[in-house]
């Protein structure tokens, strides 16, 4: 143990320097041991995913209404979440599907930003609020 205060900050700078790559290896063999548990699982991953998204989904579905909004369709496989101000493109790069669809599961005034819109409703609203991005409508 060093004695004075300069052979402590010599010990402190060689203790800290030793910790740094003690730290950075550990981490790398961590980030390793990761990556090979994630290739050897994929599968398992893939369907976690996959059941994650749909219940969510189903979830997000029966919280607003589990119908179209604006005609009677009640299909799941056509029904898509609309942002009733826009800016879905925006929060989808953002927050990703999954993230979204939690966003919709805690959030307190859903009638006010959120509705389902069969895939016609909803494209039909596009058009009329010029809604469809950057590409080129004729």
């Amino acid at each position: 143990m060093p004695r004075t205060t300069e052979e402590y900050k010599k010990y402190q700078r060689e203790y800290r320097a030793k910790r740094r790559k003690i730290d950075f290896e550990f981490a790398e063999v961590e980030r390793q041991k990761s990556r090979e548990w994630k290739n050897d699982n994929r599968d398992q991953i893939r369907e976690y995913d996959r059941t994650t998204y749909w219940t969510l989904r189903f979830k997000v579905l029966e919280k607003l209404g589990n119908k179209c909004s604006k005609c009677p369709v009640d299909d799941f496989r056509v029904l898509q979440i609309d942002h009733i101000n826009g800016g879905g493109h925006k929060e989808l790069k953002k927050l990703q599907t999954t993230g979204i669809l939690r966003k919709i599961l805690n959030h307190p005034n859903l009638q006010l930003e959120y509705q389902l819109l069969c895939v016609n409703c909803n494209w039909i609203k596009r058009w009329e609020n010029k809604e469809y991005g950057s590409y080129r409508v004729h």
